[in-house]
């Protein structure tokens, strides 16, 4: 099941014992945790209309609120997150010549550091010519991860369906495995009809 997506469900980020608040859509909650009597709530953050960046918000917490604080931590996560997986492995491939020779730095600045505050586990690999992804998904251990994920123009996605298409448990790969492609190519056609 997809995240939620209504606009007007916010987490208030507003703590037992503190004045301030601050509305983030539950759609935008990456994770929270709390350690070290620190609360710290990690969300992508809109800089644009297209451009979103990771954030986080820090909160002390003091000794006598963090069982309180941890369920408060358990709710925002179960209603950010719903029935979606949470902390997903990624095998993710970046085609270092899409987008004009601009997908290896969207990656490092937009994309790398939202998945790390998901807390996302990460595989990258640059691929160096043409087909790499076919023979990468048709190797994959679709046990070891939970989606590829194109950070590309339309080629590599394609790559890795014909990849996934190859091999002799197709129908488990590409059923258990989310391909994901992130618009990072010239002009991102699948990636504007898909979305």
């Amino acid at each position: 099941m997809p995240r939620t997506s209504v606009p007007w469900l916010y987490a208030h980020t507003r703590l037992p014992g503190t004045a301030n608040t601050r509305a983030i859509p539950f759609y935008n909650i990456l994770w929270a945790e709390l350690s070290n009597s620190e609360l710290t709530i990690d969300y992508a953050s809109p800089i644009s209309k297209t451009v979103v960046r990771s954030a986080s918000l820090k909160y002390p917490v003091e000794y006598q609120m963090v069982e309180l604080v941890n369920k408060w931590v358990n709710r925002l996560l179960d209603r950010s997150y719903g029935q979606s997986q949470r902390k997903k492995r990624a095998k993710i491939l970046v085609n270092p010549h899409s987008g004009k020779g601009s997908a290896e730095k969207w990656y490092s600045r937009d994309i790398e550091p939202l998945m790390k505050a998901a807390r996302c586990g990460i595989d990258m690999v640059k691929t160096k010519h043409s087909g790499e992804a076919v023979e990468i998904a048709e190797k994959l251990n679709i046990e070891a991860f939970d989606m590829v994920v194109s950070c590309s123009g339309d080629g590599l996605p394609h790559e890795v369906f014909n990849g996934f298409g190859k091999r002799a448990d197709a129908k488990k790969a590409l059923s258990k495995i989310a391909v994901v492609q992130l618009p990072c190519g010239s002009g991102n056609a699948m990636s504007c009809n898909l979305n």
